[in-house]
């Protein structure tokens, strides 16, 4: 933005494409292993992937030959500002398409493990949630040009608040060291009682006997200590505090 002139500013721009091509698909890798959908990050899927980014990124840079990703540029002044003016090619759309596709399926996805999570994982994906919102919704209030401040994309602005938000979450709600565990419906329906824990002894999962046994619902289990969460029977904690199974 303080780049002087056009050559300067659409150097700079060559620039921010590497991240332009590089967090969506990213993102969705990211929400696919968040998720539990493992199966599908294999070395295949991920190459497919990245042929559209490394495209675009391809002709973001050698733009100046064919026009693919902006027609035609030039500097107006707003507000005694120098702003690029810009009009899409073909391809900047594509690129948008396939954005907006992964980002949407991410959210979906993200949705759909909110609702058949308890207590803090709720917490976690709604975090998520607000956080993937935030740029996506002033990419697209940018691309309409409906911004307050023409030429102006608030896309950067946003995701600084969206960086806001997922560090809250990772302090406040240990979003990347407590993952979500898969919870199969024979693990719910068993009689027998089934607690999990992280390298760090701290609940992960429960199943409905050992919330029972404990007394509080499994909201409330996960993501404590399991030395606060025994603490009634503390001697069955220690003597099982490092067995362990191969």
């Amino acid at each position: 933005m303080s780049a002087p002139d056009l050559a300067t500013k659409l150097a700079w721009a060559k620039f921010v494409f590497l991240s332009i091509v590089t967090v969506p698909g990213a993102l969705f890798i990211f929400i696919l292993e968040y998720t539990g959908q493992r199966q599908w990050i294999t070395a295949r899927n991920v190459i497919l992937l990245a042929l559209e980014p490394l495209l675009i990124l391809i002709l973001a840079w050698t733009n100046e030959a064919h026009g693919l990703i902006y027609t035609h540029t030039r500097l107006v002044l707003i507000n005694n500002f120098p702003m690029v003016e810009a009009t899409f090619g073909a391809f900047a759309w594509v690129h948008t398409l396939y954005s907006y596709s992964l980002v949407l399926v991410s959210t979906l996805l993200l949705i759909w493990n909110f609702f058949r999570l308890p207590g803090i994982y709720k917490s976690q994906a709604a975090i998520l949630l607000l956080g993937i919102s935030v740029p996506w919704i002033s990419n697209i209030i940018s691309v309409a040009e409906l911004s307050p401040m023409p030429r102006l994309d608030l896309t950067p602005l946003a995701f600084t608040v969206a960086g806001v938000m997922f560090a809250w979450g990772l302090f406040r709600f240990r979003l990347l060291d407590l993952v979500p565990v898969a919870r199969d419906l024979v693990i719910e329906t068993m009689t027998d009682g089934l607690i999990v824990l992280d390298a760090r002894d701290r609940v992960v999962d429960v199943n409905p006997p050992i919330a029972n046994v404990i007394g509080l619902p499994a909201q409330k289990i996960i993501g404590q200590p399991v030395d606060q969460v025994f603490a009634r029977w503390c001697d069955l904690v220690n003597a099982f505090r490092d067995v362990s199974s191969t």
